[in-house]
């Protein structure tokens, strides 16, 4: 049995953890570790590594923390040029994918590129993808499908313009279009679960879950992402 566990989400912090059958991968680490420590309860043998998307404290505040415990932490994004890379920790292969095209797609908060890097994890015939703190993703994902996505869906397009956030959030965050946008182009009858992560306070996230359903097919469940949630990953949607 695959599951994912959310144990934070959001700007104050972002952790998950995939299960495949007793073997755990943590997904960010941007909380306390004693807080980590809690979700995992305690069993810090399970985990094989963590995969860090990027360098922000929300997202990789207890990389010190974790590789002080002598779990390996996959942070891509040090490296000087981007490139897609395979990766194993235990029962889990682990594909990085720049969200680079030109230029990357997230920024910090002075407006400068932030390097980031998106997950494609496999793992007892199933693929999650993760991507979080983009501005679009210029790819499809169809050889293999993807069964899952974990997918930043940080603010709503309707945000109010003059609204001191409001630059910060266009550049280098996803809206709601530009998730429904890359649901649309990555259906298929395999994709059965759809979290919506990182979602921004000022934004609604039973509209954000509504209208990305709309977009889905009927079989795909589809999630908020908030601390305690726990959803099983189906390989077959029927």
């Amino acid at each position: 049995m695959l599951t994912l566990k959310c144990l934070a989400s959001g700007s104050t912090g972002n952790c998950y953890v995939l299960d495949a059958g007793g073997e755990k991968l943590l997904i960010d680490c941007g909380i306390p570790i004693k807080q980590i420590k809690i979700g995992l309860e305690f069993d810090i043998s399970s985990v094989q590594g963590c995969i860090v998307t990027h360098h922000h404290q929300d997202h990789a505040k207890s990389v010190s923390d974790l590789q002080k415990m002598g779990i390996p932490c996959l942070r891509p994004y040090l490296d000087e040029k981007p490139k897609v890379a395979k990766y194993q920790f235990g029962i889990f292969t682990v594909t990085a994918v720049p969200l680079f095209k030109e230029h990357w797609l997230h920024t910090n908060s002075d407006g400068s590129e932030c390097p980031v890097y998106g997950y494609l994890i496999d793992a007892e015939g199933r693929r999650i993808a993760v991507f979080t703190d983009f501005e679009y993703i210029p790819m499809r994902f169809s050889k293999p499908p993807v069964n899952a996505f974990l997918i930043a869906c940080n603010h709503d397009d309707s945000m109010e313009q003059d609204s001191g956030k409001f630059l910060h959030s266009v550049t280098g965050h996803s809206s709601l279009n530009t998730v429904c946008g890359i649901i649309d182009a990555n259906k298929s009858a395999m994709l059965t679960d759809i979290i919506l992560c990182h979602i921004s306070r000022d934004a609604d996230p039973v509209r954000m879950v509504e209208e990305v359903r709309s977009h889905a097919d009927p079989w795909t469940e589809v999630y908020a992402a908030e601390a305690g949630l726990e959803v099983t990953i189906s390989a077959f949607p029927f």
